[in-house]
């Protein structure tokens, strides 16, 4: 097709006499009748990027025997200036000789003449070789000398040279190629909480990845809020997706003052290296208590090519339930929750008492927590109407654009 090369196809030239213009060059389209016969050969591509193409190291070759040119040349060592078109006449051997050396190829292969390492009876020279290196592809695919991720018998870096695959990202693997990453890890000490979901994005060092978390299971309480207070229904967002947002860092006034780092959850994905957070919180109206969440990391190619690896492993996190922001927890604990203790655990958060839990634990409102804030009364007030047995009062969700 135009702009490739095949090097298999390699005829005896005679007469070379052709003219360029700067940059690099080779031919597009050729025409050729039978032995003796004579064909044109048509000037439709070109190449002028900063960058050396694949084709033989940089640009593309010829020989000649019956001109005095039996290595292979690049086209500028031997032409200069301009002509639309060439003829030439192609001359043919009564057996295969592709390297066109006047020696049979499988002779050829016999001799160690010419090496033969996929073993399809082809002198190596003769196979395709996209990217240059002088080994067919096949051998660099075999011997991992070149990824071939879609298992299209193609070296990755001719896919993305011959604008077969994107490569958005410029990382030398296609956009389509993705690679299957473990979820990130969960927090050391697993303390359940009611409007955040913690972990612990440090396994993939230097891996540039978004972070998706499903909303798998929304206000189920266990055991049942009672009949008087049923919980709201958010059904209609279980099994969608959201990303994490870009990292911020606060401070936890209480003494003493705790550096911490969150995201809120959004539609769209963002990607950077998470490794450099060691615990990162999550926040936003989807998070809420009595739901579980799944967790799954996708790398950048990934994103890009809008498509995830199947079977994806995750990480599941599940939330308190509403107002039970200290041990016990129920479940697993069958103590009734929440309960005195919770909210004389906020009063000292709201005074800024020592061994408070933390804000990212104490923080219950509103639909969307502020949770670089002080605690306040209406956290008090939530964690009251909790331990009365009313149920969770925020809603404050929206569906992601398709």
């Amino acid at each position: 097709g135009p702009g490739e090369f095949f090097e298999r196809y390699r005829y005896d030239v005679q007469g070379i006499n052709m003219v360029v213009g700067p940059g690099r060059w080779w031919l597009g389209t050729a025409t050729a009748g039978v032995t003796g016969g004579t064909g044109r050969a048509y000037w439709n591509s070109s190449h002028t990027q900063l960058s050396d193409v694949l084709f033989f190291g940089g640009e593309a070759h010829t020989r000649s025997p019956s001109a005095g040119i039996f290595p292979f040349q690049p086209w500028s060592s031997l032409i200069g200036g301009r002509k639309s078109d060439t003829a030439f006449t192609i001359v043919t051997p009564g057996f295969a000789d592709c390297n066109c050396n006047g020696i049979e190829d499988v002779q050829d292969i016999v001799d160690l003449t010419s090496s033969d390492c996929n073993a399809n009876a082809i002198p190596d020279e003769c196979d395709d070789d996209c990217n240059g290196n002088l080994f067919p592809d096949e051998c660099d695919i075999a011997n991992s000398a070149s990824i071939d991720c879609q298992d299209n018998g193609v070296p990755d870096e001719c896919d993305i040279f011959l604008g077969h695959s994107p490569d958005s990202n410029a990382d030398d693997i296609p956009d389509e190629c993705c690679e299957t990453l473990d979820p990130p890890l969960p927090e050391a000490t697993i303390v359940p909480k009611n409007r955040v979901i913690t972990l612990r994005p440090t396994n993939h060092p230097g891996k540039r990845m978004a972070l998706a978390v499903e909303l798998a299971s929304l206000q189920h309480p266990n055991p049942p809020n009672a009949p008087s207070f049923p919980p709201q229904s958010f059904s209609a967002y279980e099994g969608t997706l959201r990303w994490v947002g870009p990292p911020v860092n606060y401070v936890d006034p209480t003494n003493p003052p705790t550096p911490f780092t969150a995201a809120r959850l959004q539609c769209q994905p963002f990607v950077m290296d998470w490794s450099t957070i060691s615990v990162l919180h999550l926040y936003g109206p989807e998070v809420m208590p009595s739901s579980i969440y799944e967790v799954y990391a996708v790398e950048e190619d990934c994103v890009l090519a809008g498509d995830q690896p199947p079977a994806t492993p995750r990480l599941t996190i599940a939330t308190a339930r509403w107002g039970d922001v200290v041990s016990p927890f129920n479940p697993p604990s069958t103590i009734p929750q929440p309960s005195s203790l919770d909210i004389t655990a906020l009063v000292n958060k709201f005074k800024g008492l020592q061994g408070s839990p933390p804000v990212w634990s104490a923080k219950l409102q509103p639909a969307v927590i502020n949770i670089g804030a002080l605690i306040n009364a209406l956290d008090i007030s939530n964690d009251v109407d909790a331990f009365k047995g009313k149920a969770y009062p925020y809603n404050g969700m929206s569906a992601c654009p398709p």
